[in-house]
């Protein structure tokens, strides 16, 4: 029941944003998601993770440009499917962790609630609402004329994909560090530390709001 949850819960997102996986440019002009797509494609062409790269910054070394697990991802992603455009690759790859968020909230929700109703429902909510619309007036007054969650806002306007990435991860990571303080084994230790690097390493916002996360734990 459990994996049908998710995957329903999955399927389900892929549907109310299926506009988000189409090619093309978006119209709103303060989107870097370009920039973003341009560091995978540098990558799937050059991808030794300590050369050079000379296209930004009048060049820099290619570890310094941005945290690796985002842009490496989405070249791989460019090697595998080459028949497509490179920024379309990227975006597939970034609106895909977009739809699995709520997958990994309501694994998060039952590992605590230990209640599938609950867990759905708190998926459902994060699917659906977003409570910083209430919370911070100044992203309030970006919200637009149609009511779409502020993960998707800051996606679509912005090409903020990275900070998806890291929100679809953040859960994850929060249940292994539980598992590996209530646990005794090594692998729990290993796998907590693993998934507190994937957070680190995809998103530095990611990484911060992990580090309060944790603190609340505690």
């Amino acid at each position: 029941k459990t994996l049908l949850i998710a995957a329903a819960l999955f399927l389900g997102n892929v549907a109310i944003n299926a506009p988000l996986f189409l090619p093309g440019e978006h119209k709103y002009r303060d989107s870097i998601e370009g920039g973003y797509a341009s560091m995978a494609r540098f990558l799937s062409e050059h991808p030794n993770p300590f050369g050079w790269n000379p296209l930004q910054y009048k060049g820099l070394p290619t570890h310094d440009w941005y945290l690796p697990a985002r842009p490496d991802t989405a070249a791989a992603a460019i090697n595998v499917l080459p028949f497509l455009k490179a920024e379309h690759v990227y975006r597939l790859v970034v609106v895909t962790c977009l739809c699995l968020g709520p997958v990994t909230m309501f694994l998060f929700v039952l590992e605590f609630v230990r209640s599938r109703r609950w867990a759905l429902a708190a998926a459902l909510f994060y699917t659906l609402l977003s409570v910083s619309y209430s919370l911070f007036p100044a992203v309030k007054a970006d919200q637009g004329f149609t009511y779409v969650p502020w993960r998707v806002q800051v996606l679509v306007k912005y090409g903020e994909g990275p900070h998806n990435v890291g929100l679809m991860l953040l859960p994850l990571a929060l249940m292994a560090c539980w598992r590996a303080a209530c646990g005794r084994r090594f692998r729990q230790i290993a796998l907590a530390g693993a998934a507190l690097a994937a957070v680190t390493l995809t998103n530095w916002v990611a990484a911060v709001a992990l580090a309060w996360c944790c603190l609340m734990m505690l």
